[in-house]
Order: C-alpha cells, then structure tokens, then sequence
C-alpha cells in the first residue's frame, strides 16, 4: 500500500472514531505494523489539513490527534 493510501485510511479512522488518538492506536487499528508509519501519516495529513480549504481540520493535543469542525463553520 502507498503512502497516499495510508492517508485516506488515517483520515477515515480520525472522522469516525470520535475521540483524540495516539499515533500507537492508529497503528494497530489499521494494521500498520509499525508506529512510526502512523507517526510519518499523521504528521502529513496535519500539515495537509493545515493549509486545506476544508470545514474540517486535525488538531493535535498532546501525543494524540482528533479531526474536527473548523470554528467558523460551526453554527
């Protein structure tokens, strides 16, 4: 599996999980193998979502990640 593959499947966990994870739960969630891939995912889909127009961002607090709703799109 590619790179960009790893990507679109971080993202999906990060949507529907619902709650902050570690880059070590991402990694045994989708079967990685190995943390350092979930850390090496996570860290280019942080910056990604960073400059993205999108209503979601990827916040990070602490060792763990979660994906939100941008404030301005909340209502």
């Amino acid at each position: 599996m590619n790179l960009e593959e790893y990507k679109k499947q971080v993202e999906a966990i990060l949507f529907t999980v619902g709650r902050p994870l570690t880059t070590k739960e991402i990694s045994e969630l989708l079967n990685l193998g190995s943390e350092g891939m979930a850390k090496k995912v996570v860290s280019q889909l942080f910056d990604e979502y960073k400059i993205k127009d999108s209503a979601l961002e990827i916040l990070q607090d602490g060792e763990k990640y979660r994906m939100n709703i941008r404030g301005e799109h909340l209502h």
